[in-house]
C-alpha cells in the first residue's frame, strides 16, 4: 500500500482546499450546500480549455493537481516498467521457455496496478466524502455551475461511461510509456508521457489522450467536445495495437 500513499495525498490535499472552498463560499452567501462525493471527483478531473482556444495574453495553465496525479502514474509505472527488464526478469523469461506466457503476465501486472491506482483513487474520494458528510451519490448541478464554473450539458447515465473512459485513458497512457521504454529505455518512456500530457493541456485532439482525461474536454460539458463512445474506441484501439507492437519487440530482444 506504501505506493499509492502519493496519489492519496494528492487527492486529499485537493479535496481539502475545495472543501474550504466551499465553507467560504457558504460563508460569503449565507446558504448551505449539499455535496455529494462525485462534486469532488468531476472538479479535480475538471481540466481547462486548450491554450489555443484562450485569449491571447492568457497565460499557459496546467492544472496542477490533475498534473501531480498523472505524473504519479508515470513515475510509478515507470519503476515498474524498469523492473520488467531486470537481469532477474531476463532470467524469469529464460525459465518460462515461452515469451508469449512472459508477455501475457506483465500484462496482467499492468493491468491489475492501472486497476488497483483507480480503485486507491476512488476510496480516497469516497473516504473524504463521508468523512466530511457528503453524499455517495448524485451531483450538486448548482454548485457546480454557480460556484466552480461548470456547463454541464447532461450527466445522466453518463457518469459510468466518464469512469470508463478514464480507466481506459489511463491504461492508454501507460501502455505508449510500455511500448516506448521497451523499444529505447525507461527515461524517454517517461519524457515522452509527460511531453503527451502537456501537448494535451495545450491542444485538443482526439489522438491525445490527455484531453480523455479532463471533463471540459468531454461532450458532457461541451457541444463540441470530444465523444465518449469515440474515446472508448480509440483507446482499445490504441491498447491492442500496444500490446501487439510490445510483444513483438519483446520476442526479438536480446537477453544479457
Amino acid at each position: 500500500m506504501k505506493k499509492y500513499f502519493g496519489v492519496v495525498v494528492i487527492i486529499l490535499a485537493y479535496c481539502m482546499q475545495m472543501h474550504r472552498l466551499i465553507m467560504l463560499y457558504q460563508r460569503i452567501d449565507n446558504v448551505i450546500f449539499e455535496t455529494h462525493v462525485g462534486d469532488y471527483l468531476l472538479c479535480f478531473f475538471y481540466g481547462t480549455i486548450p491554450y489555443t482556444m484562450l485569449g491571447k495574453g492568457e497565460p499557459f495553465n496546467i492544472p496542477p493537481y490533475w498534473s501531480f496525479y498523472l505524473l504519479y502514474v508515470i513515475f510509478f509505472f515507470s519503476i515498474l516498467y524498469s523492473s520488467f527488464f531486470s537481469k532477474y526478469e531476463q532470467q524469469k523469461m529464460i525459465r518460462y521457455r515461452n515469451r508469449t506466457r512472459w508477455w501475457i503476465a506483465k500484462n496482467r501486472i499492468i493491468l491489475k496496478e492501472c486497476i488497483s491506482y483507480l480503485l486507491i483513487s476512488g476510496l480516497t474520494f469516497l473516504g473524504f466524502g463521508v468523512c466530511t458528510g457528503s453524499k455517495v451519490t448524485g451531483l450538486n448541478i448548482e454548485l457546480l455551475t454557480t460556484y466552480f464554473g461548470m456547463e454541464l450539458q447532461n450527466t445522466e447515465g453518463k457518469m459510468f461511461s466518464v469512469g470508463l473512459v478514464f480507466f481506459l485513458s489511463l491504461t492508454t497512457i501507460i501502455y505508449i510509456q510500455l511500448v516506448v521504454t521497451v523499444c529505447t529505455n525507461a527515461i524517454v518512456g517517461v519524457l515522452v508521457s509527460i511531453a503527451g500530457l502537456i501537448a494535451s493541456v495545450y491542444h485538443m485532439h482526439p489522438f491525445l489522450i490527455g484531453n480523455f482525461l479532463m471533463i471540459i474536454r468531454l461532450n458532457m460539458m461541451e457541444i463540441d467536445g470530444v465523444s465518449i463512445s469515440r474515446a472508448i474506441i480509440l483507446c482499445l484501439m490504441i491498447v491492442i495495437a500496444m500490446m501487439l507492437v510490445g510483444y513483438n519487440r519483446v520476442k526479438k530482444m536480446d537477453l544479457f
